[in-house]
């Protein structure tokens, strides 16, 4: 009988510890996807976001950048949101904005995240607004035409081998540009771009609530994003003389990166059988040291 009795308590106490574990997970679960966004970045890219990601993180934010969106393999999500008709789909847009809280982020910067801060804002009414932006627009259009808004590079991500290397990336920009009033993605020019980016500063400016918006350059450094992010000024990193970030200047290194994304789109077949010729090469090489390792064994 307490053979019996054993060999049905065991089970009982295994389901038991099961039934809490899934318990604990869903609650650890709930936890992180209970993380509200409580900043929320409304600038385009080439604005000093990296820089101000760099500052949030010091002050303790989990933030989301593009930096962030490419190697966690969000590119794909955020293509969903992409509509050939124009627009945006409003459940990509929820689904994608709760991958990002479920992760745990607590602040937002940057594409393509920016394109969204409306519906940020309605999920996180209290947030706090920043809206990052250069000393004027004609910099700003210079900077981005130069790099991410370069229409090649939007060209060569829908194409092969790009387009299974990055997928998602030609819908996710298509999305994002159009989502801020670019008319064609494969014809963008400083003009339009200046323009873009007043309209949109503006258009920020009429939407969020005054008390909850700063807008920030990276030029203005530690006290205004302290002061608007509630930190006390003697906690603040400027009173331990600790300077502004300042994010490495990418511009060469984005321009050598489209360079070489092009040529490889544009002369894969070439770049592959180059690529044979090495692989089959090497093959070759290491089969004829094996060989001749044998003779000269059999030779002994």
């Amino acid at each position: 009988e307490r053979a019996r009795l054993k060999s049905l308590t065991f089970p009982l106490l295994l389901r038991t510890a099961m039934a809490f574990r899934c318990l604990l997970s869903c609650l650890v679960l709930t936890s992180s996807a209970a993380e509200v966004m409580q900043v929320i970045g409304a600038g385009f890219g080439r604005t000093g976001t990296n820089s101000l990601r760099m500052a949030l993180n010091q002050l303790g934010y989990k933030t989301y950048h593009m930096e962030e969106a490419f190697p966690n393999g969000h590119i794909r999500e955020w293509a969903k949101l992409y509509r050939p008709e124009g627009g945006t789909d409003p459940v990509a847009a929820e689904a994608v904005l709760d991958l990002v809280a479920d992760a745990g982020y607590n602040a937002s910067l940057d594409f393509p995240i920016c394109s969204v801060y409306k519906e940020q804002l309605k999920r996180n009414p209290k947030a706090l607004v920043i809206l990052s932006l250069r000393s004027d627009a004609a910099t700003w259009a210079e900077s981005f035409v130069d790099t991410i808004g370069r229409p090649e590079f939007t060209e060569a991500s829908g194409k092969f081998p790009m387009s299974y290397i990055l997928p998602g990336a030609i819908h996710t920009n298509r999305w994002m540009f159009e989502r801020v009033g670019f008319k064609d993605v494969m014809k963008i020019t400083k003009e339009e771009a200046a323009k873009v980016y007043e309209d949109w500063a503006a258009e920020v400016k009429a939407s969020v609530p005054k008390e909850q918006l700063l807008v920030h350059q990276s030029k203005d450094g530690w006290p205004p994003l302290c002061k608007a992010l509630g930190i006390a000024d003697k906690d603040c990193p400027s009173a331990r003389g600790e300077p502004y970030p300042r994010a490495p200047n990418d511009r060469a290194a984005m321009l050598r990166m489209f360079r070489t994304i092009k040529f490889i789109v544009d002369y894969f077949p070439l770049v592959l059988a180059g690529v044979v010729v090495v692989v089959a090469g090497f093959v070759w090489g290491v089969w004829r040291c094996c060989c001749a390792r044998r003779a000269r064994e059999k030779g002994e």
